[in-house]
């Protein structure tokens, strides 16, 4: 658990046997995942609960990159592929909660505590990564803790902060994805010739009715 100055650790979380190489791989994710909390939970701390992502995204997206840097731990993409799979499994329910979300009961705060929160919310951050370079990610989020350091911040705060490095609309871009459950899915026909016609809906499992859901 991350604590202001401190990260405390059950044994079992850290020790590892040297002939399980997968579990030394999660002690080491285990292990930056918690020490990104002192930036992203601690120095800048979410607003209100409704803004869990902030805290838990931030960690797994810099969970695998720390893990990334080590040779021996470098699995980069199987592990972002896994996370993002583990994202997308969930993601497709059609009662899933968004990751921004208001909750309205006292047991609301159990639900949060899923891979919408964690894996979609890494593997969001990730493909804002994908699309804007990491040298340019790397300035976002320096640029992000720098201006709201010792502050509750929410979505629009880091949403706000991306706007100053890309010249799309970072709003539009983002709130698809945290502000409504599900993600979109493109089809492509082929008209007549090198025409083609692209269709976007939200994907669902078995093809279930609901499919309500804008993506930018």
């Amino acid at each position: 658990m991350e604590n202001w100055g401190a990260v405390t650790t059950r044994e079992e979380s850290v020790f590892y046997n040297n002939h399980m190489s997968l579990l030394e791989k999660r002690r080491a994710l285990n292990i930056a995942h918690e020490f990104a909390h002192i930036w992203f939970g601690n120095l800048l701390t979410t607003s209100s609960w409704d803004q869990f992502w902030l805290n838990e995204g931030f960690a797994r997206f810099m969970d695998l990159k720390a893990v990334g840097i080590y040779s021996e731990y470098d699995q980069t993409e199987e592990s972002r592929f896994s996370t993002l799979q583990s994202a997308l499994w969930i993601d497709d329910e059609p009662s899933i909660h968004p990751m921004v979300w208001e909750m309205r009961k006292l047991s609301d705060a159990y639900d949060i505590l899923n891979n919408i929160n964690y894996d979609k919310g890494g593997s969001v951050l990730k493909m804002v990564e994908d699309l804007i370079g990491n040298d340019n990610m790397q300035m976002v989020l320096q640029t992000y803790i720098r201006k709201y350091q010792y502050r509750n911040v929410d979505s629009q705060d880091f949403v706000n902060t991306l706007q100053e490095f890309v010249n799309f609309n970072a709003t539009d871009f983002l709130n698809g994805f945290i502000k409504q459950s599900g993600y979109p899915l493109i089809s492509v026909s082929q008209i007549h010739g090198r025409k083609v016609s692209l269709h976007k809906t939200r994907f669902l499992r078995m093809d279930q009715a609901y499919r309500d859901g804008r993506f930018a």
